[in-house]
């Protein structure tokens, strides 16, 4: 009843085996990989005023970056890292098939597990995980998603992921710290550009 026309219509979804990470992606992880900040520009650093810190979740970057620092990471570990799908976020955020559905990533009570409605960005894992043990994945920062932007249909799919292009919009989950109860919940779509950035989106990474 909460739904956008985002998010219609109603289908059914099958995922195979994953792993996902418990944190969004930290500062710190992500300098440790990258070697510095995401942006040499002063007005696209990482700021007090926005929340900065080694365990704050690294934000104000671009698809084409975050595809350097997972390409960079693989090469570092030896292993398959890549950003979630919409379908493989959602089934997370949602606890998997360890609980009912809930209108947020651990439960209906969103004050319990998500940072919405604040000034900044917080440490991540400060606030209640979901059935899984993933924190953050309502509210924080939006996160990105591996899809371009596309439409669902009725039709039942398994490990779908939107393929076309479609004018270079990716698909963001999960609200962030500056957005309402409403973007927070598990089911919200949020799309933009692949050079977009700013104070509010970060991401989460997969293992296959």
């Amino acid at each position: 009843e909460n739904a956008t026309s985002l998010e219609a219509p109603v289908h059914e979804v099958t995922v195979s085996e994953f792993y996902i990470n418990k944190y969004e992606v930290t500062q710190l992880l992500w300098e440790s990989i990258m070697g510095d900040t995401p942006n040499d520009e002063s007005d696209m650093q990482w700021e007090e005023e926005y929340g900065k810190g080694d365990k704050y979740p690294a934000y104000r970057i671009s698809f084409k970056e975050v595809e350097t620092f997972i390409g960079k990471l693989n090469e570092y570990t030896g292993l398959n890292f890549d950003l979630p799908t919409e379908a493989q976020w959602e089934f997370a955020a949602r606890g998997g098939v360890l609980t009912n559905y809930a209108l947020y990533a651990g439960g209906d009570n969103l004050v319990e597990v998500a940072w919405v409605n604040c000034d900044k960005s917080n440490e991540v894992g400060m606030k209640s995980p979901n059935a899984l043990g993933l924190y953050d994945m309502s509210g924080n920062v939006w996160e990105m998603c591996q899809d371009w932007y596309y439409d669902y249909t009725e039709t039942s799919v398994t490990d779908p992921v939107g393929e076309e292009y479609n004018e270079g919009y990716k698909v963001f989950r999960g609200g962030s710290w500056k957005t309402n109860a409403q973007q927070a919940r598990v089911t919200t779509r949020y799309r933009q550009g692949i050079h977009y950035r700013d104070y509010e989106t970060g991401f989460r990474l997969i293992i296959k």
